[in-house]
């Protein structure tokens, strides 16, 4: 049997498994995701682990891929999410850019061109899975694809 967890944060409660639904929204891409947490029986705080924040941040960042949304905001969303990667480049050295353009195209001064946006794309999924990248040699034209003609998340990218 295992043991109960006392609240973190209270003190007094005890924390029981739950599914908790986290909305998002990056542009005018929504997502909902449900990640699994304890809840504090007392108080009503929510602890989520890490890994499980990681995949739902993962789930955001394919639906945000796929909407054709391609602005300052959802650039932004998607350059975070790979700057957690364990890489030695900046964001701008990857994208063979400066850090100037990277900022005119959150800000949304500069459109964000189709390749660099396929080119973004293509890392933060490597990051989620490896071997779609290499499994995948389509990829790329759905991704540019996608930008005009917005699409569900395809099967293979599913988590």
């Amino acid at each position: 049997m295992s043991e109960v967890k006392t609240c973190y944060v209270c003190k007094k409660g005890s924390l029981t498994p739950s599914i908790e639904p986290i909305n998002v929204q990056v542009g005018t891409a929504k997502v909902s995701v449900d990640i699994p947490s304890e809840r504090c029986d007392s108080c009503e705080e929510i602890f989520t682990d890490a890994k499980d924040m990681r995949k739902a941040n993962q789930a955001v960042a394919l639906t945000v891929i796929f909407s054709g949304q391609v602005n300052g905001q959802t650039f932004r969303f998607l350059r975070r999410s790979i700057d957690n990667m364990d890489i030695n480049l900046s964001t701008a050295d990857i994208l063979l850019t400066t850090p100037e353009t990277i900022s005119a195209w959150e800000s949304g001064d500069t459109p964000v061109s189709p390749m660099t946006w396929a080119m973004l794309s293509m890392l933060v999924i490597t990051e989620i899975n490896p071997k779609l990248f290499t499994s995948y040699i389509n990829v790329p034209r759905q991704i540019l694809n996608s930008i005009s003609n917005p699409i569900s998340i395809p099967t293979w990218a599913k988590l």
